[in-house]
């Protein structure tokens, strides 16, 4: 029996293993305190250190091998909790927009200012991105327009329209421009990038004005 719960054990170690080294659990394996206890746990279970003396028992093979596997479901239950509590945490922390990660700390000011630095840098296509983020977290939080990139430009620009905003034309010539340009991979214009600059910097004062009605 013993050397039948061994190697439930050692199969059991692998799956886990293969679990741990994937990308969706990488960070469980960094809490190590976790690790070492679901191993001790296991080997008291089963007695990982060396084989106890053979002792007559009633003990039903069957049944011990049931109970280490609810051992096992626990376990996994255990992990699969810590993994979406932590999953859960993160994405209240964060949001991702077009590939920039917008923490606690973000700003309209701050995506405004690394928009110019990108610009400075000569990374105009960046430079292009982080415009548009701004002026959509701007949008965000006059309650013009919820922060999602998987709306379309033209599902931004009716939201815009059902609350009466009046640059909303304006903002769809932006948004193309922006779309064209980073999901089109397309080399930036430095007239057109003016023209985009004084676009973005028109519908930002609008934005800043707005009140619902």
């Amino acid at each position: 029996m013993y050397m039948n719960l061994l190697f439930y054990r050692e199969t059991f170690e692998e799956i886990i293993d293969r679990l741990m080294d994937s990308g969706k659990y990488i960070h469980l394996k960094e809490k190590k305190n976790l690790w070492e206890k679901i191993t001790e746990k296991i080997g008291k279970g089963i007695g990982e250190n060396r084989p106890q003396p053979y002792m007559p028992s009633d003990l039903n093979p069957n049944n011990s091998q049931f109970l280490f596997f609810i051992v096992v479901g626990l376990i996994l239950l255990i992990i699969i909790y810590r993994y979406l509590k932590s999953n859960k945490a993160i994405q209240r922390e964060q949001k991702i927009i077009h590939g920039e990660i917008l923490k606690e700390e973000t700003s309209r000011e701050s995506l405004f200012q690394k928009a110019i630095y990108y610009e400075k840098e000569g990374n105009f296509k960046d430079a292009v991105r982080l415009y548009f983020i701004a002026i959509l977290f701007h949008m965000h939080e006059k309650s013009l327009c919820y922060l999602d990139d998987s709306k379309t430009n033209y599902e931004i620009m009716k939201h815009l329209s059902d609350k009466g905003f009046s640059k909303t034309k304006e903002f769809k010539k932006i948004g193309d421009y922006f779309y064209y340009i980073w999901y089109g991979n397309k080399e930036v214009d430095l007239s057109m990038f003016s023209w985009y600059k004084e676009g973005i910097k028109e519908i930002s004062m609008e934005v800043k004005g707005y009140s619902e009605k």
